[in-house]
């Protein structure tokens, strides 16, 4: 059976074996990550001292829990948290075997969607299949455990898993399974394991949408805190090869994010201007691919019109939009709350596309926000980069942080309510 995994072979020094003990040697790595995962990836085994190797891709130490009859190897991460729920899941584990079973445990890591996975198998048993297996996920951030109703976005997680995998693979009574799922995160999207030791691969796609939200924020990702003055400057319109390439060089200049709201029909060509979007840390999201009011449109023609634009998005910048505005803020409630999507309107619109000069912009958004405000211009106009300017100087000064909408509204720990958003406390 064919591994989606790249083995890396990790040799340390070897203590006791009868407890917890670290550097341990002859340990098999393995490890999934987007760099390594091909579509007909075999496993691979490289011989020689990867220590240092495996060390910086996983950022973790091996260890190893031995007794009498079983023995299992596993990761330190050096982090209090993250060491704790390993070792947890370990000892629930272990609580769980018969007093008469023989095992040694191997490990590998596997990360994507915004979650980093440890699982543990059985080495002494068919190496084909991972019948004795269990596993721990987390957040790449280290900050809090992930279980399946992390990613699956269903009222009952564990029927819509099992109803996904019969779809994709072979009809009814396929994905076997009488306990608590086993799964792993990976680059496409979650990975399950049954009763039987079968491996199914979810992608992302089948999540109905959340599994995408935890990944698709921007770098140094930093939700809003209780009592901050923050505010969200968003822009619709663009990528516009000149002006966009204009307020990017501005935004990273002073150090603040924004979001982009863009039209599909204008991003062939400047696909290079998202990428930069995202490097900075701003937020991506659909403004439609036509501009049409989607008011004037059929159901299925405002969600072939997002899909349409969200696609290039991803095709641009290997990310998934959830964000969404509609041109003119119109979209019906049908299309809302259906909880695909965040649609995202404003509270402060200063007419930037009338404004004759910059300082006209700058004065209406100064007047009228205060903070959680979700501030409309757009990047086509050179007036509405210069005030941009002028905005952050001032707001800056008069201890503001300027933030993403994801970050206002911390869309990376939430789902979409089903309702459109215009502002924090709005």
């Amino acid at each position: 059976m064919k591994r989606l995994c790249l083995m890396f072979l990790f040799v340390c020094l070897f203590l006791s074996s009868c407890s917890f003990s670290s550097n341990v040697s002859d340990h098999k790595c393995y490890y999934i990550s987007d760099s390594t995962l091909t579509e007909e990836a075999e496993v691979v085994e490289t011989v020689g001292l990867l220590s240092a190797e495996c060390t910086e891709i996983t950022n973790a130490d091996v260890s190893k829990y031995s007794n009498n009859s079983v023995t299992i190897y596993y990761p330190l991460f050096n982090d209090e948290f993250v060491d704790g729920i390993i070792k947890g899941a370990i000892d629930s584990h272990l609580n769980g075997l018969s007093s008469d079973v023989v095992a040694c445990f191997d490990f590998f890591v596997s990360s994507g969607q915004g979650g980093i996975s440890i699982i543990f198998y059985d080495s002494t048993s068919v190496s084909s299949s991972l019948r004795n297996v269990f596993s721990v996920t987390f957040s790449d951030d280290y900050s809090k455990t992930l279980s399946l109703e992390s990613f699956i976005d269903a009222k009952s997680p564990t029927d819509h898993v099992v109803k996904t995998v019969d779809k994709l693979y072979g009809g009814e009574g396929a994905f076997k399974h009488n306990k608590e799922i086993v799964f792993y995160t990976d680059p496409k999207g979650i990975t399950v394991i049954d009763t039987l030791g079968q491996r199914f691969s979810i992608p992302k796609e089948s999540f109905n949408g959340r599994a995408s939200r935890l990944v698709t924020v921007g770098k140094d990702y930093n939700p809003v805190q209780q009592n901050e003055k923050v505010i969200a400057l968003t822009f619709d319109d663009g990528p516009n090869y000149k002006t966009t390439s204009y307020l990017l060089s501005i935004l990273k200049e002073k150090g603040v994010k924004a979001t982009f709201f863009t039209v599909g029909y204008n991003i062939p060509g400047n696909e290079y201007l998202l990428r930069r979007m995202i490097d900075h840390g701003c937020d991506v999201g659909i403004h439609s691919y036509a501009h049409q009011n989607f008011n004037t449109m059929t159901y299925e023609q405002v969600k072939e019109d997002i899909e349409k634009c969200g696609e290039l998005i991803k095709n641009a910048t290997d990310i998934a939009p959830y964000l969404v505005r509609a041109p003119f803020g119109n979209v019906s409630e049908e299309i809302v709350s259906e909880k695909e999507y965040y649609f995202i309107n404003w509270c402060v619109d200063p007419y930037d596309w009338t404004a004759e000069t910059p300082e006209e912009v700058y004065e209406h958004v100064i007047n009228h926000a205060r903070s959680g405000s979700i501030v409309l211009m757009h990047d086509l106009y050179s007036n509405s980069c210069d005030a941009t300017a002028l905005i952050i100087d001032k707001l800056k000064a008069d201890g503001w942080r300027f933030v993403t909408v994801s970050e206002m509204f911390d869309m990376k720990n939430n789902s979409p309510s089903g309702k459109i958003y215009y502002g924090l406390g709005y």
